[in-house]
């Protein structure tokens, strides 16, 4: 059974791996050819295996070797047949390397006819012929005892003249299953990085384990009869493709899969002398001291296909092995995700028979630089942790193009400089809509040229909403009389209240049932909106699923203003028809409609229906879900107090000196890119340039502010209350007055509260260098 359960997961991995990287185009079998050329072909050329009870070794006639476990060193089953390199039994991923007179090769550049592949005894070998200049010789045999290995390697100098000759291995250690290696230098530096090492920093111990954490799994040691002038230690992606020692690490990456690449430099060798070189690798006893032992197969990275990252979702599998009597009064999987991915569902009761396996779905998200990700598996029994799993993954920045978004700085506030903060919007050139769904992720701040990722990123809560577009989409079957009268009879109070809010609204309605069945443009007429909200009545349904996707999708095609807040209003008291006679839309197809047009839904649903139903869409659209049974005329204000939405806010502390400063921010978002850049100046420490002045202070009702504008050409004075809430804001242009009267009235007209209040001047010159200053005032009655 377990041999049948690991074939199957085999084949599902096929497909997984081979656009991770292409390195599965390196991992030959009889069912996966290498690229342009089959198994058959391949093999024919030539290749070795031998092996004893413990260790198998391979070799091809190129000069790629495998090795791999065939009972292992452990009483029990869980280290047989297991890789000690990648792809065993045939790969092409590790090999020996010589360079001639400075020229680094491997025995895959020459030509065929020039190598020959032979076994003696127990020894494998590959040998490649220069007549009269120089031959190379690798070979493969046990040594001591049937769980050490010996590559050695060596060159003959066959001219007559000398000839500089270097000798190294390139090996790409994956222990286990589905693994990678994890790197201990000398007992018990677990190695994280890449790293270079020369001959005197080489580690006196290599030991090389399954698994960093929890019970370590297979092991083997790494050591050589003379040592190595230069180590390196890196991910394959970076290091595989050059078989020369040189190797960029100025900015030293997380191993998420490691390759050990082993040098010795080059060396004068006289006419029939050599140079030789050697690794010794010894399996060692391995560790599966945990109770149940934990493998899983999450491949070490992922790719992109058609410039999104594949496979958009991955279902992988973990394997738990029972190394003992194992039972769980209370177990669980716990599955960690950093930010970069995502899955339906990381926490997992686990009361199955061991040995067993679990699926686990893993979603990687969109991002916009390549990142390197660690995900983690642990097996609970309680609150105790039996096994557990570690791995860094990397995950590729999506595409993404320099143009189609619009990025608009609206403020810098450098004040309070070090600490500084700047509020910005983004526009889709081609929609015309505001994008209301930034994450950090988006956001990439530069201030004079050097990449700021320590800053504090929100929505800018200071103003409101100017104008908002809203759409009910309205579920008109039987079973919903009561909630088209709720809306009736609340929809004036609804309408009067963004009326206080300051907002330009008009409303459009979607009514559906099986299929949409009306569709009301836009009006600003409450009135009329309401009259289209009484002509509607309950009927039909009784037969589960309502077409809402069909009317959503509809009500996100509606004619929305270029700026407008847009929202819709979701209402009905069933599922939805997804995929079926009714409709042939998908979940996403709509989802993906409303946050290209940045519509906010809010669900006004049943209960038993808001997990699988309206949270897919509405925590995605950020709006909000609200219980169909509860107070309607409530849930309709709670709606319609509405806040901007479109800006946002990031701080962020500056390291600039003082003079002119250039702060640019790039934003990606959906494949699109835009960026924005301003200019301020700083002050040297202890001189503070003050171009506002106010009077009275406190005052009652009316302040004066006055501004010294100087080579400023235009600006903006900004009242916030102790809330951080904008109240009030004026312009100055080149031509207005340099001074104003704020009455203490809002916006909107309306009288402000007593209380302390700050004023905030911001301007702007004719090369977009900007100034900003804020002021504390009192307004008491």
């Amino acid at each position: 059974m377990k041999k049948i359960i690991f074939a199957a997961l085999a084949l599902l991995l096929v497909p997984i791996l081979s656009y991770a990287q292409d390195k599965t185009g390196y991992d030959i079998s009889t069912e996966k050819p290498l690229k342009g050329r089959t198994s058959n072909s391949i093999m024919s050329e030539g290749s070795l295996e031998f092996k004893n009870s413990i260790i198998g070794m391979t070799l091809l006639k190129g000069g790629y070797f495998t090795l791999g476990t065939t009972g292992g060193t452990a009483a029990g089953s869980l280290d047989n047949d297991c890789q000690l390199t990648f792809g065993h039994p045939y790969a092409m991923t590790s090999y020996p390397a010589f360079s001639v007179d400075g020229s680094w090769q491997k025995f895959d550049d020459l030509n065929p006819s020039e190598v020959t592949l032979a076994r003696t005894g127990d020894t494998l070998k590959v040998r490649a012929l220069k007549e009269g200049i120089f031959s190379v010789t690798f070979s493969m045999y046990f040594q001591a005892s049937d769980s050490t290995m010996r590559l050695g390697c060596e060159v003959v100098n066959l001219d007559s003249v000398s000839h500089s000759f270097g000798l190294g291995f390139i090996l790409d250690p994956a222990l286990g299953r589905w693994g990678d290696a994890a790197v201990y230098l000398d007992g018990t530096t677990l190695l994280k990085e890449s790293k270079t090492f020369s001959v005197q920093e080489t580690p006196s111990e290599i030991m090389l384990w399954e698994k960093s954490t929890g019970a370590k799994g297979l092991s083997a040691a790494l050591s050589f009869s003379s040592k190595p002038d230069k180590m390196i230690f890196a991910n394959w992606a970076d290091a595989f493709k050059s078989v020369s020692p040189d190797f960029d690490n100025s900015s030293p990456l997380t191993l998420y899969d490691c390759l050990i690449k082993t040098y010795w430099n080059e060396t004068q060798v006289s006419p029939n002398e050599k140079k030789t070189a050697d690794m010794v690798i010894s399996l060692r006893k391995p560790d599966f001291s945990s109770a149940t032992f934990l493998r899983w197969d999450i491949p070490q990275f992922f790719a992109l296909n058609n410039g999104l990252v594949f496979p958009e979702k991955l279902d992988t599998y973990l394997e738990l092995n029972k190394t003992g009597n194992t039972s769980f009064t209370n177990g669980a999987l716990q599955l960690s995700l950093p930010s970069e991915m995502t899955s339906s569902k990381t926490e997992y009761s686990y009361g199955a028979s061991v040995p067993g396996y679990q699926n686990l779905e893993v979603t990687p998200r969109i991002i916009y630089e390549n990142k390197i990700a660690e995900v983690s598996v642990k097996l609970l029994d309680g609150t105790n942790v039996i096994d557990e799993i570690h791995r860094f993954v990397f995950i590729p920045a999506t595409p993404v193009s320099d143009s189609g978004l619009i990025v608009k700085i609206d403020t810098l506030m450098s004040s309070r400089f070090p600490s500084m903060a700047l509020t910005f919007e983004v526009t889709r050139e081609d929609k015309g809509n505001k994008i209301t769904t930034l994450a950090p992720e988006n956001i990439f701040l530069y201030e004079n040229s050097s990449r700021i990722t320590d800053f504090t990123f929100g929505k800018d809560t200071s103003g409101g909403a100017t104008s908002a577009d809203i759409v009910f989409v309205l579920d008109v079957t039987g079973s919903m009389g009561n909630e088209i009268d709720a809306v009736k009879n609340n929809i004036i109070e609804f309408a009067d209240n963004l009326s206080k809010e300051g907002i330009d609204y008009q409303l459009g309605l979607v009514t559906f049932l099986d299929e949409v069945e009306n569709k009301y443009p836009f009006t600003k007429d409450v009135q009329a909106f309401q009259q289209n909200i009484a002509a509607q009545y309950a009927h039909g349904g009784g037969d589960g699923p309502e077409n809402s996707l069909q009317a959503l999708l509809d009500a996100s095609r509606f004619n929305f203003r270029q700026n407008s807040k847009r929202i819709v209003v979701w209402i009905t008291d069933a599922e939805y028809h997804e995929n079926d006679s009714y409709t042939s839309l998908k979940r996403q197809t709509v989802i993906d409609s409303l946050l290209i047009n940045g519509i906010v839904v809010n669900a006004i649903g049943e209960k038993i229906f808001k997990s699988d139903f309206y949270d897919p869409i509405v925590i995605p659209t950020g709006g909000n879900y609200y219980d169909i049974t509860g107070n309607f005329r409530d849930i309709l204000l709670d709606i319609s107090r509405m806040k901007s939405n479109y800006k946002y806010l990031i701080s962020y502390r500056s390291s600039a000196q003082s003079g002119t400063n250039e702060v640019k921010l790039q934003v990606r978002f959906a494949g699109l890119g835009g960026q924005a850049v301003i200019n301020y100046n700083t002050a040297p420490k202890g001189i503070a340039e003050k171009r506002l002045a106010f009077y009275p202070n406190p005052f009652n009702p009316e302040i004066t502010f006055q501004v010294r504008k100087g080579e400023f050409v235009k600006g903006k004075i900004r009242i916030y209350n102790v809330l951080g809430q904008k109240v009030r804001e004026f312009e100055l242009t080149e031509n207005s007055m340099q001074k104003l009267v704020w009455n203490a009235r809002n916006d909107h007209g309306g009288m402000v509260g007593a209380g302390f209040y700050f004023a905030e001047l911001t301007l702007t010159d004719k090369k977009n260098v900007s100034y900003s200053e804020t002021a504390k005032i009192l307004y008491l009655k």
